[in-house]
C-alpha cells in the first residue's frame, strides 16, 4: 500500500506483517486515505486565518481579565464581566462564521 522507502535497517518479518496488517486494515476502513497516501500524499483541507485571530482574541481577553483581577474592586469586576461578554461574542461569531 505504501510506496516503498529504505531507510536505516530492514523491517524484521514480524514488522513486515504488522505494516502489511495495517496497511489492510487501513485500506479497509479508509479506502480514500489508502489511495492518497499510496500516491505519496494525503490531501488536507485548507487552514485558514481564523483560528489564529480567535487565539489572539483570547489571548487579549486573558490578559484583560489579569489586569482586571490585579485592579480589583468594583472596577476590575465591570471589566472581567466586560472581556468575559467579548470573549463569548467573538467566539460565537468566529464559530457562526465557519458554517
Amino acid at each position: 500500500m505504501l510506496p516503498e522507502r529504505h531507510h536505516g535497517r530492514p523491517l524484521t518479518g514480524t514488522e513486515q506483517k504488522r505494516l502489511d496488517e495495517l496497511a489492510r486494515r487501513l485500506s479497509d476502513d479508509d479506502p480514500q486515505l489508502a489511495a492518497a497516501l499510496q500516491r505519496g500524499r494525503a490531501e488536507s483541507p485548507p487552514s485558514s486565518p481564523r483560528p489564529l485571530a480567535s487565539r489572539k482574541a483570547v489571548a487579549v481577553a486573558a490578559l484583560l481579565v489579569v489586569l482586571a483581577t490585579v485592579l480589583g474592586g468594583v472596577v476590575g469586576t465591570g471589566a472581567m464581566l466586560l472581556v468575559l461578554g467579548i470573549t463569548i461574542g467573538v467566539k460565537a461569531l468566529v464559530r457562526r462564521s465557519r458554517r
